[in-house]
């Protein structure tokens, strides 16, 4: 029960009163921010939504029946461009409550504003669960092998973390969909911890945030729905760059990102090690 000054009001009554609130001021963004023809923008497959989608680029030819486009301009950096606005939605859409920041190679297929607020009811940010790993210290390892950091920046986070006492399999989240109550002063903090952090060191978010969360004692709710397994709000398409790719490595990316989603994708993946 919600007791207010004038009345008490039963949890489903309160529930209801916040979405007509919410909906009649606008107050749910979905963003993306594409920079630099990293992708192209995918337009969602529904014919109307109560969030308020927006898309950040530096293409000024980019047009869209259902996104609203902003030009940023002096775009030199497109990766930190994008990073900016994926971690600091507080600095250009603070007109808005709550956020959900998808990356620009992700589809939403259904209106994702009950999503939303079911999640920021409990917890201020959440992300999808890794779809391979539930560790921090795995992921730096699979990112050293895959040649996405160096030797002395892999010894120097892990030295940080294990310097700190952060704990092994403690979570870990894939950064490629984020919903946020973006303006509460505890989440700002956290973004801006994440986006120094970014800068910094390694171009590579998936590396820092669970650290800085738990450091910061500011808990993320690792979400079910993800861009890769069976849900009905988004779904995962390859990136440009790997749209180029020669037909088998294409279709193992499209597998290996997919299987969650169907079973036969799940023993093709399975298989993968006996060829």
């Amino acid at each position: 029960m919600v007791k207010c000054h004038y009345c008490i009001i039963g949890d489903d009554a309160y529930q209801q009163y916040m979405r007509r609130k919410l909906e009649s001021k606008n107050e749910v963004v979905v963003y993306t921010a594409l920079f630099g023809s990293y992708d192209k923008l995918l337009e969602p497959t529904i014919k109307s939504s109560k969030c308020k989608f927006i898309c950040f680029t530096d293409d000024k030819n980019l047009k869209s029946d259902f996104w609203e486009i902003r030009l940023v301009d002096g775009i030199v950096d497109p990766i930190a461009a994008n990073r900016k606005m994926k971690f600091l939605p507080h600095q250009f859409l603070s007109d808005f409550k709550y956020s959900l920041y998808i990356d620009s190679n992700i589809k939403i297929i259904h209106d994702p504003y009950d999503l939303i607020i079911n999640y920021v009811q409990s917890f201020k940010i959440n992300i999808p669960r890794h779809f391979e790993r539930q560790c921090i210290y795995d992921e730096l390892n699979e990112c050293y092998n895959l040649n996405k950091i160096n030797e002395t920046e892999l010894n120097n986070i892990n030295q940080l973390f294990l310097s700190e006492g952060y704990p092994p399999n403690n979570g870990l989240g894939e950064n490629n969909i984020i919903i946020r109550e973006h303006n509460d002063p505890f989440v700002i903090n956290l973004m801006q911890e994440w986006w120094r952090f970014f800068s910094n060191g390694p171009k590579r978010d998936q590396l820092s945030l669970m650290f800085l969360a738990w450091k910061l004692d500011i808990p993320i709710n690792l979400m079910r729905e993800s861009s890769r397994n069976r849900n009905k709000y988004f779904r995962y398409h390859l990136h440009l760059n790997e749209e180029k790719l020669p037909f088998i490595k294409r279709k193992y990316l499209y597998v290996r990102a997919n299987r969650d989603r169907h079973f036969i994708y799940q023993m093709l993946y399975k298989l993968r090690n006996f060829f």
